[in-house]
């Protein structure tokens, strides 16, 4: 019996979505309940975005009190992450709440779009499969995506309409159009139309799957081709050439991302199957089971930077990712030693596992179980107590930033601890909460002098030069207990006396900034300096002292007409 989907009931879905989200944004715009209660706003945002979708790409007519049951028991479990990720913005008037947001929406999305696969199986009474899993997750996933397009496209369309009559003085839709009680309703309407029809276009949907991974089928090989290339060069080059880009573990993360999204787009549940000639078929599957080497790659190069600097999100991340891809190739590992040529049997297998294994990763890092701002603050505020860092070298910047309440908690803590005898970084802890722009300090011209590397070394820098930088420096935004260093560097840019300088400041967060300094007759004039290249960290000491700098003349001169001055920039 053919199914049927319930067009009635996917638009209705599709309003209330809608008017969910302008009552939402009201209540942001007017500051009434729930905008006013940050874990009630992000329990109501994640329940409003996610699961009118979610229901909207699994309803048929005889399914829906199933589905009711299974979404409501995800929707339990989203709530209690969104709450907990609410709770981390508290106090929401000085806590960063971006960097905390953007990777919940992230995670939260991944689990949505995990969760589906099985609730749409269960909600239709169909077992697990890997078949069904690899069949509706690209579905889903292109019908997701040309829904999206197609509300861009509606959402021109009413805007070139406004437009055009806009030009002749009838302002009446630019007006409707741009009020948030229509577009709001509008696009999502638009929205649940768009998947209605995609949903019922299946044949057309799996047909540009298949396009899809018959292109991916050839880029397969190419790919695989790449990572046995690099691997035999890094045989010979060593891994500190890619350690020094400051990226590689990410490069090679990426690249074993890239292979394993390949392989199960090329190889699906079909063992007797092969996509590819039997030599071809060997070279790939010798190329997956080399893949270890660069897990074990990555994962050193994650283990030095934590021994070196301690956890930060960012290797938080990375090592999740790398736990997660490890267990992805070391699972078709055994499978390529248990089963050789047919290896692809056990594909299935790995698959379903370390599908539940993705989304319960997702959920929990967004749980107080795997709170990875917890694991950094931890980690830093041990390494201050070990001696390992000091509080001269404490990121509050980072702390405000990016740990959200834990790392206000932190840095709460340490100022009650430290403010008789830190009171400069209890006063930048202040700041870095109250978002202050500039914070007033006091620093001597014989401590500025003291912390200033200058080139050369016995530099006789002007009286009136030495005050602005002292100037700068006692008003600057980074505050002392972040900056590391001051250098001032004698130049000649022009060819003209009298010389320039070059003041650089080195900071934790920012790797630094530098200024020139030039004098017009008697006052002194500064311009910031842009830069291209990795900030050189520690070596910069020695790079001034050493006069390891030079300057370098433009390729190309500036070219005037009238009074329009053009430059060409060949970087």
């Amino acid at each position: 019996m053919e199914k049927i989907i319930p067009k009635q009931l996917i638009i209705a879905i599709a309003l209330l979505q809608g008017l969910l989200l302008l009552a939402l944004y009201k209540s942001i715009q007017y500051k009434f309940w729930p905008s006013t209660d940050e874990v009630s706003l992000n329990v109501a945002m994640s329940l409003v975005i996610s699961l009118p979708v979610m229901a909207m790409l699994s309803a048929w007519s005889d399914n829906l009190r199933d589905l009711s049951k299974w979404l409501a028991l995800f929707g339990l479990c989203l709530a209690l992450v969104a709450a907990y990720t609410g709770y981390q913005q508290k106090p929401a008037t000085i806590i960063h709440s971006f960097n905390l947001l953007a990777p919940f929406a992230l995670t939260v999305g991944i689990a949505c779009f995990k969760a589906l696969l099985y609730i749409q199986q269960r909600a239709s009474n169909e077992p697990v499969s890997y078949n069904a899993l690899f069949r509706l997750s690209w579905r889903n996933f292109l019908i997701l995506g040309l829904a999206t397009i197609f509300c861009a496209i509606f959402w021109g369309i009413l805007m070139l309409l406004a437009g055009l009559f806009e030009s002749i003085k009838i302002k009446f839709f630019i007006y409707t159009f741009t009020q948030a009680w229509f577009y709001f309703p509008a696009i999502s309407i638009a929205g649940g139309v768009a998947i209605f029809i995609f949903r019922n276009m299946t044949s057309v949907i799996d047909m540009i799957a298949k396009l899809l991974q018959a292109l991916i089928k050839y880029l397969l090989p190419l790919v695989i081709f790449v990572a046995l290339l690099f691997l035999a060069a890094l045989l010979t080059s060593g891994l500190e050439l890619l350690w020094k880009t400051g990226t590689g573990s990410i490069m090679v993360l990426w690249l074993l991302a890239i292979i394993l999204f390949f392989v199960n787009t090329v190889y699906q549940d079909k063992s007797d199957i092969i996509p590819y000639s039997l030599a071809l078929h060997r070279f790939i599957y010798i190329g997956i089971a080399v893949l270890p080497l660069y897990v074990l790659i990555a994962a050193y190069g994650l283990y030095l930077r934590i021994s070196q600097y301690g956890w930060s999100l960012g290797r938080c991340w990375g090592v999740l990712v790398c736990s997660l891809l490890a267990l992805f190739i070391f699972g078709y590992v055994w499978g390529i030693i248990k089963k050789r040529d047919a290896w692809i049997g056990t594909l299935s297998q790995v698959n379903i596992v370390m599908s539940i294994v993705v989304l319960v990763s997702a959920i929990l890092i967004n749980s107080p179980l795997l709170d990875f701002r917890k694991i950094v603050v931890s980690s830093q505020m041990a390494r201050i107590e070990s001696g390992k860092n000091t509080l001269s070298n404490l990121d509050i910047y980072y702390f405000s930033r990016n740990l959200a309440r834990p790392g206000y908690l932190a840095l709460q803590s340490l100022k009650t601890k430290i403010k008789d005898t830190n009171p400069q970084l209890a006063k930048g802890i202040d700041a870095v909460y109250t978002r202050q722009t500039t914070v007033q300090h006091d620093i001597t011209a014989k401590a500025l002098r003291a912390r200033m590397t200058t080139s050369p070394t016995n530099l006789n820098i002007p009286p009136e030069l030495m005050q602005l930088l002292l100037k700068q420096a006692n008003t600057s935004r980074h505050y002392s207990a972040v900056n590391k260093h001051y250098y001032l560097i004698q130049v000649d840019l022009d060819g003209a006396a009298p010389a320039e300088y070059i003041a650089l400041e080195d900071h934790v967060q920012h790797g630094g900034y530098a200024r020139l300094w030039y004098q017009v007759g008697k006052s002194w004039k500064s311009i910031y300096m842009t830069n291209k290249g990795r900030w050189p960290d520690e070596k910069l000491k020695a790079l001034v002292e050493n006069k390891q700098f030079s300057t370098l003349s433009p390729r190309w001169q500036r070219f005037k007409i009238g009074n329009i001055i053009f430059s060409a920039n060949d970087e």
